[in-house]
């Protein structure tokens, strides 16, 4: 599937708007690095003065987020120190017919995963709170950046906005997050397909943990933003009103 579920619009008020409902990118043959590098080429060219990253209703799918910060920092950002546990270190050949995923190696961690407590595998390349890091990709955008969040935002989105928060290279407008500063399930999934019904389900396989101690919430926002029963009957965008507001500008929504 090649199809781009991504859309950019840049308005006559200098406002970027990149509207991205999914991250769910595991089949796509679509070249989406490829086509974030020109979008911010054109931002850059086009001298646009603010983006917005609309996220909103985007529970996540691939890191899809760390080329985006990639593309707003001058120098390499250093991430939190997470701990990956897995529950297994190879699948049973039994259940692999019911299995489908992006990556193979789900299926057999090998030596990756090492035995550690309580029957649970430590990913070894992740595991004792080794951190990575995003470097820095052209081209860099320097304009104002906003990122429009929501309680869907709970698997690679929560990250994302965990990141921004962390980093501030951007600002997030909206309502906490999902997910958890505890920790949460994702990175790798199975998608289980039930032989009788038919039936799939999504099997989160890695337990991501930090390794210093974090609340039990999700990430809030900088501007924070509420509809009203008002807003919704009349499609009244309150995110956007309040990037508007932040950027010194009250002309209606385009």
């Amino acid at each position: 599937d090649g199809a781009q579920p991504w859309t950019l619009r840049i308005g006559d008020d200098g406002i970027a708007v990149l509207r991205m409902p999914t991250w769910a990118l595991y089949e796509s043959t679509w070249d989406w690095r490829a086509w974030l590098r020109d979008t911010f080429a054109e931002l850059v060219q086009r001298d646009v003065r603010a983006l917005v990253v609309d996220v909103r209703g985007n529970e996540g799918g691939l890191d899809v987020g760390s080329v985006l910060i990639g593309h707003l920092i001058e120098r390499e950002l250093a991430l939190p120190a997470y701990r990956q546990l897995v529950r297994y270190r190879r699948v049973p050949d039994e259940f692999l017919p019911y299995l489908a995923t992006w990556d193979k190696s789900f299926k057999d961690w090998g030596d990756r995963a090492q035995p550690v407590e309580d029957g649970w595998y430590a990913l070894a390349e992740k595991n004792g709170g080794t951190a990575g890091a995003i470097a820095p990709l052209a081209p860099r955008y320097t304009g104002r950046v906003f990122v429009l969040i929501g309680a869907t935002n709970s698997s690679a989105t929560f990250e994302f906005a965990d990141r921004v928060k962390r980093s501030g290279v951007a600002q997030l407008v909206g309502q906490t997050t999902g997910g958890n500063r505890h920790g949460i399930n994702g990175s790798a999934f199975f998608f289980v397909r039930l032989p009788n019904t038919g039936i799939e389900l999504d099997l989160p396989l890695v337990g991501q943990f930090p390794a210093t101690p974090q609340p039990d919430a999700g990430i809030d926002p900088d501007i924070a933003t509420q509809a009203t029963p008002t807003d919704i009957a009349s499609g009244r965008d309150v995110e956007m009103d309040a990037v508007r507001r932040a950027l010194g500008n009250t002309s209606a929504p385009r």
